[in-house]
């Protein structure tokens, strides 16, 4: 077991919030601008009459590689020992061989390249991602994890806006120059974090052998759903929320197949969306999640989220111009805010055990990782049926369904607000 505690450090923490701007640069931007734009762009390239299936298979394989692998990895990270730190050491290694397979993907000649290249850069980036996330218990008391969550929710979109702004700058560019800048500046951003952050001296202590059975292990690293519902209420509310939104990773391809659009005004149009959107999703997410501790409650504020999670791609289905589109768009933006403004807050209250908390908070990840992987499987056969309307309405059910699932989850128990007199920074 490792021992880090240290002394409790009232003040904002600036230094580690600048870090984490640059983490999610590192972790996010890196992955969701080839998703939205390159990886598209690479298999019109490639194999022109294919896109989609390809791109869902993709997208598919990879996610299922995160869940197998980025566990093992991140147990290896915990028992990494060096000078440099256990966390700056991934985190560096990560964005270093993240970058270089996102570049090697670009000189990919065959689809199974382009699937094996995309899942090892899913796989890395997805250490830099644990690692990060990993700072936060370890450097930052109770007391401020609440406002570094609130700011992780916002660096994301942010660092989005950021990559789509560039790549709307160079949308006439070769899409090797396009590869090279998102691993360029995944990799600088990763090295500005070990720069920033400060690791804490490691202190190992002796753990009692525990003779347990692997058995044993297996059938208790589910907690059990009669014991603790809560824990499965949330996961399955978190599974569909983002089993809903994660129809947002066509929508490169719906643009190009409803509006007939070009490389250019596709990554002109996706900018607009991503920009447009991720304001919103900012907004909406501080406003919530202040309102939310105001009130005192979260799940009126996941339910108001499905709903708009769900009427967002609603509006697709009938769609007929890019105003429409956008409309869809800002909708979905506002709605996934709001549900992650109090996602966190809701899902850390019904974890069972404190002892347990790493591997109860690994569970509920998978429930916002396999989404997409069932999307990339699922999506290709929905579209060749009944086109992007029977796609778009079949996820909205999904949200609307998360609606329902919250319900059975007792709702947070009043406590008294913190003075603002008594908050420093």
């Amino acid at each position: 077991m490792i021992n880090e505690n240290a002394a409790v450090d009232n003040r904002m923490p600036w230094r580690f919030l600048l870090a984490l701007f640059f983490g999610q640069i590192a972790n996010v931007m890196t992955i969701v601008v080839p998703m939205m734009l390159l990886l598209t762009f690479k298999f019109m390239e490639i194999t022109p009459d294919s896109v989609k299936e390809n791109f869902g298979m993709t997208a598919g394989f990879s996610t299922i590689a995160v869940i197998i692998l980025s566990p093992v990895l991140a147990s290896i990270a915990d028992k990494t020992r060096n000078k440099f730190g256990r966390r700056r050491t991934w985190i560096l290694a990560g964005g270093f061989l993240g970058g270089l397979m996102l570049i090697a993907v670009n000189f990919a000649t065959k689809v199974w390249m382009v699937v094996v290249l995309w899942c090892l850069v899913q796989v890395l980036y997805s250490v830099v991602a644990n690692s990060i996330f990993a700072l936060v218990p370890e450097q930052i008391p109770e007391a401020r994890r609440g406002i570094v969550s609130g700011a992780m929710g916002v660096f994301a979109p942010a660092s989005v806006m950021l990559g789509m702004t560039i790549m709307m700058s160079m949308a006439d560019a070769a899409l090797l120059i396009k590869w090279a800048i998102v691993a360029g500046i995944g990799f600088v951003a990763a090295m500005l974090v070990c720069i920033l952050v400060k690791e804490k001296p490691l202190v190992e202590k002796v753990e009692d052998n525990k003779n347990t059975s692997v058995f044993t292990q297996i059938i208790k690293f589910y907690p059990s759903p009669r014991k603790y519902p809560s824990f499965t209420w949330g996961f399955i509310t978190r599974f569909l929320q983002f089993l809903a939104t994660s129809n947002m990773t066509f929508s490169t391809i719906y643009l190009i197949e409803k509006f007939h659009m070009t490389e250019s005004e596709v990554t002109a149009k996706m900018g607009v969306l991503a920009m447009a959107g991720n304001v919103c999703f900012a907004v909406a997410s501080i406003g919530s999640g202040w309102l939310s501790d105001k009130l005192q409650k979260q799940k009126i504020f996941v339910i108001a989220a499905a709903v708009g999670v769900g009427v967002g791609p609603l509006v697709l289905v009938f769609a007929s111009s890019f105003t429409e589109v956008l409309i869809s768009n800002l909708i979905s933006g506002i709605a996934g805010g709001v549900y992650l403004s109090v996602d966190m807050a809701l899902i850390t209250r019904i974890l069972p055990n404190k002892e347990d908390f790493a591997k109860d908070a690994s569970i509920m990840n998978i429930a916002s990782s396999l989404p997409n992987s069932i999307t990339g499987f699922v999506a290709p056969p929905l579209i060749a049926a009944g086109g992007f309307p029977l796609f778009y309405a079949i996820f909205s059910c999904f949200a609307f369904l998360s609606a329902l699932a919250v319900l059975p989850i007792p709702e947070m128990k009043k406590r008294e607000s913190l003075p603002m007199n008594e908050i420093k920074c």
